[in-house]
């Protein structure tokens, strides 16, 4: 449960998965991690499938600031392309991140499913999907 990442360096691609509650501690953990690897960006997208996450327990202050923090971290955001795939739960805290980075030129779209998302990022479900599988049967939802 919780937040991962992991870099397609091929891909250009961050991938995300969150799954089950998750707090604002938790994703600002996240973020801590990802932008601490000096790996990251492998590329300038992103794919996060929040389609399994409970964001409910996230304010939109918190959301607001966690976008902040991220886009200090970034030294190119206008170069970003973002995909969330987002459930009931994830939606709302989806939309104000989404409207908090927009102003940087960092693009993010919110899509009800991995195959519209992945068509919009221009890569295939199928490069992604083994991936976001693996993700989730390491954390125990798969």
């Amino acid at each position: 449960m919780g937040l991962r990442y992991r870099l397609d360096h091929d891909l250009g691609l961050t991938i995300i998965v969150g799954d089950g509650v998750i707090t604002a501690e938790e994703w600002r953990a996240h973020i801590s991690r990802m932008t601490s690897d000096p790996e990251w960006p492998p590329g300038r997208l992103v794919l996060g499938d929040l389609s399994s996450a409970d964001l409910s327990a996230i304010t939109g202050d918190d959301i607001r600031a966690i976008a902040t923090g991220l886009r200090s971290h970034d030294s190119k955001p206008s170069d970003r392309k973002g995909a969330i795939v987002a459930g009931e739960t994830a939606y709302r805290a989806s939309v104000t991140f989404q409207q908090t980075t927009g102003p940087t030129g960092r693009v993010i779209m919110i899509f009800p499913d991995i195959d519209r998302a992945c068509e919009w990022l221009a890569i295939s479900t199928d490069d992604v999907a083994p991936t976001i599988e693996e993700m989730r049967r390491e954390s125990g939802v798969a």
